[in-house]
């Protein structure tokens, strides 16, 4: 049997930091204040979570032929 896979690399990749950029935003906002100096932190998480989907779904409308 042959094994197919069903994501690339650039979407696993888009996964797996979209995963770990939201978990880690997510620890920052539950666990400290928002004056804490690590809060920017959490902003920058955001902003990153927010360009990658963006991103992504831009390669997602440029594969499709309309």
């Amino acid at each position: 049997m042959t094994r197919i896979k069903v994501w690339d690399f650039p979407t696993r990749l888009f996964h797996w930091l979209l995963a770990v950029t939201f978990a880690a935003a997510f620890s920052i906002a539950q666990f400290t204040s928002d004056e804490a100096p690590l809060f920017h932190i959490h902003a920058l998480l955001g902003q990153a979570a927010c360009r990658s989907s963006l991103s992504a779904f831009d390669r997602i409308l440029d594969s499709r032929s309309f």
